[in-house]
């Protein structure tokens, strides 16, 4: 990300915490999700505490007790869009899978392949989409995360 583009997601994620809806965060946690939701959008590849402990200033425990704590990613999610997108928009829902081959893994099964015509063995996953009618501009939501 551009350096101009850094302060705009960073200011939009500080003005959304600031909302009255999560005056009841304290600073230190406040400031703990705008570095989760910073490092979420920075790093390559796969998200975990790991990742997480390894490029940001928290160790690994702490992000894993910080997100024992309750956080409403959806109420943050929809404030952040009405930030972004106008008041005409719909939200977009789209099912697909992916292959896995693990015997162990929770979820597994069957599931329908758009483009094959078939079901397929692995999980199924869906995506989410904030769509503004007027414009056309969209907004994808994964699970607790926000993409302009």
């Amino acid at each position: 990300m551009t350096s101009k583009v850094n302060q705009c997601v960073k200011y939009l994620i500080i003005g959304t915490l600031q909302n009255k809806v999560f005056s009841s965060l304290n600073k230190a946690r406040k400031d703990f999700i705008l570095n989760v939701l910073w490092y979420i959008l920075s790093i390559k590849g796969k998200i975990n505490f790991t990742q997480l402990g390894r490029y940001s200033a928290n160790c690994e425990q702490t992000h894993r007790i910080h997100f024992e704590q309750e956080f409403d990613f959806l109420t943050f999610n929809k404030l952040v869009s009405e930030q972004i997108i106008g008041k005409d928009r719909i939200v977009a829902f789209d099912p697909t899978y992916i292959p896995k081959l693990g015997k162990q893994t929770y979820g597994r099964g069957r599931f329908l392949s758009g483009s094959a015509k078939a079901a397929k063995w692995g999980l199924g996953i869906c995506g989410f989409a904030v769509i503004d009618i007027k414009t056309i501009q969209h907004s994808i939501i994964k699970p607790g995360k926000l993409q302009v």
